[in-house]
């Protein structure tokens, strides 16, 4: 009986039996809680399950995308706490030991997390490009995790942040980050 009322997504097999969606890999749950060192599951040298999941999934990744030469990737979810960001930042970081060049745009302007994760100012930033108070060069800061890992932080946080969205210049941003890096990945709200 509870089977049957059990409405959760528990494996890849549920997902598998009701989508021909193909599932490019999964991650364990690791425990957050906020730090860094925590944050951080993959690196040269780190050999954990966890992080050979990660290296699993941009191997799929990159089959699945060999035609295209500029990749834009946006991790979401249906809500929040589910681990996004933590995505994100372990997924770009393995891009980068793939010798690409890889900038993960926080776009979750409502709460972002990877900026204070990192240790990024907020200054400039997604925002303040959008409203148009700053230019690329405000938008895109270095990691300080691997040399080809940037950062597009969301600057202070908007009152108006579904209004920035839809701007054409949103389009324009993405369209000027694929020129310059070789992976995108958007970290949603």
């Amino acid at each position: 009986m509870r089977e049957l009322l059990n409405n959760k997504v528990i494996n890849e097999n549920d997902i598998e039996s009701l989508t021909t969606i193909p599932v490019i890999g999964s991650i364990s749950k690791v425990e957050d809680d906020g730090e860094r060192e925590n944050t951080i599951v993959v690196g040269p040298h780190i050999r954990t399950g966890v992080a050979e999941q990660f290296r699993l999934i941009r191997a799929n990744l990159e089959f699945m995308s060999a035609a295209h030469n500029n990749r834009v990737f946006m991790i979401t979810s249906s809500s929040s706490g589910e681990g996004k960001s933590f995505i994100s930042i372990n997924l770009g970081i393995t891009m980068t030991l793939a010798k690409k060049r890889v900038i993960i745009m926080e776009f979750d302007l409502r709460k972002p997390k990877i900026s204070q994760y990192l240790g990024i100012p907020n200054e400039g930033g997604i925002s303040g490009y959008l409203a148009g108070m700053g230019g690329l060069d405000t938008v895109i800061k270095a990691s300080g995790i691997h040399e080809n890992l940037y950062i597009a932080n969301c600057g202070p946080i908007p009152p108006n942040p579904g209004e920035l969205l839809v701007l054409s210049k949103t389009k324009e941003l993405i369209s000027e980050l694929q020129d310059m890096f070789d992976v995108v990945i958007i970290d949603t709200q």
